[in-house]
């Protein structure tokens, strides 16, 4: 998401915006850059040792039509042996792909040290949820509870150890169940992995 944001914001003509990270109540009401980004909003970025973070409620629209809307705070602080994640709010953006173009919200936080993910929290995906309790990715394992809610909206429920464990719809159980988790444990990997690169 950083990513995202900054390559809009570098496509300024340093007056709108009139800062090359940062999007100050100027143009709450909104302006258009020269290439034809249309910005409008408040929105901060911060990026020093030990942190990088992305608050703010703003609406980019570029040249084409596709929209990118931040209503949201992204922090994640490190040391040298601790990283944490903090992620609150909703974020879509049109000209990517996956769950950006989607459109998601969150409210999640997580942190990792010596080999171990933890996080607890939700993210929402259109109609459909996912609810991390208190889970761990360790050693090629993972623990906790975790509940899916799908376009029907009714909640799948499971705890597991190790990957495993029994499964349960709306307090029903229905035997014991390993999901594939590989999906979830890559974006905790990457969410956790080394920092990418800012434009």
């Amino acid at each position: 998401m950083h990513a995202a944001y900054l390559d809009r914001m570098g496509r300024g003509d340093g007056s709108c915006p009139d800062d090359p990270r940062n999007l100050t109540d100027t143009h709450v009401n909104g302006c258009t850059g020269a290439d034809g980004t249309f910005y409008m909003g408040v929105a901060e970025f911060i990026d020093q040792p030990g942190l990088r973070s992305l608050t703010g409620d703003a609406l980019f629209r570029d040249p084409d039509g596709a929209e990118l809307e931040l209503g949201a705070g992204i922090v994640l602080s490190w040391t040298d042996t601790l990283q944490e994640l903090v992620m609150m709010g909703s974020v879509r953006d049109e000209a990517r792909g996956g769950w950006l173009k989607a459109g998601s919200s969150f409210i999640l936080r997580g942190q990792a040290s010596g080999g171990v993910i933890q996080a607890s929290g939700g993210v929402g995906l259109g109609e459909e949820a996912l609810d991390l309790r208190e889970l761990t990715v360790a050693g090629g394992c993972v623990d906790g509870g975790l509940a899916l809610r799908g376009p029907d909206l009714r909640w799948y429920e499971v705890e597991l150890t190790c990957g495993c464990g029994p499964l349960s719809f709306e307090g029903r159980a229905l035997g014991e169940s390993c999901p594939d988790l590989s999906a979830l444990t890559s974006a905790l990997d990457v969410a956790f992995g080394p920092l990418p690169e800012l434009p």
